[in-house]
């Protein structure tokens, strides 16, 4: 203990005196709140103390909490980041697959186009081949048409004639 403080003596009520360096006025009021009171000065720089090392320890808690909650939030960034990076990366996937997609929609477009053509061809081929034959047919049927009509010309002819000489030499 210094010479500065107080002692209650707890049986007689005396307080020892305090210094003579200590202002008269500070005497009197650390003297007035002991006995009003009941705690001596070395009681209130304890608790003064106590106080200022709650405050300091309540600070260093305090920054210690905000580290953490520093750290904290610095790891939720990284994960967002993270989840980002892996958004980033579906959506490259998914552009991707889109690009062959429209690749592949692009090959089935060249073959239907290539199919079509090649249709229109056969088509045209055919259709040749149909008109060729019919004319063909119809150019044949003609001549024996033709050959029949001159038979049955030349038979109507003759059956003309043969009447004609019959009534002549009758």
């Amino acid at each position: 203990m210094t010479n500065a403080e107080k002692i209650p003596d707890v049986n007689t009520d005396n307080f020892q005196e305090i210094e003579n360096d200590v202002h008269p006025n500070k005497k009197r009021r650390l003297w007035s709140m002991t006995l009003q009171d009941g705690y001596s000065k070395s009681e209130v720089d304890l608790k003064l103390d106590k106080i200022e090392s709650d405050m300091h320890h309540g600070f260093e808690s305090v920054n210690i909490r905000f580290q953490h909650l520093g750290t904290e939030i610095d790891r939720r960034f990284e994960q967002v980041d993270r989840r980002f990076e892996q958004v980033d990366r579906r959506f490259e996937q998914i552009d991707e697959r889109f690009n062959k997609m429209e690749q592949r929609f692009d090959q089935f477009q060249n073959q239907i186009v290539t199919m079509i053509e090649q249709l229109d061809q056969r088509w045209e081929v055919k259709l040749e081949n149909y008109f060729y034959k019919q004319d063909a047919e119809r150019r044949k049927e003609q001549r024996i048409f033709f050959r029949w009509l001159i038979g049955f010309g030349f038979m109507l002819m003759v059956t003309v004639l043969a009447n004609f000489i019959s009534l002549l030499f009758k």
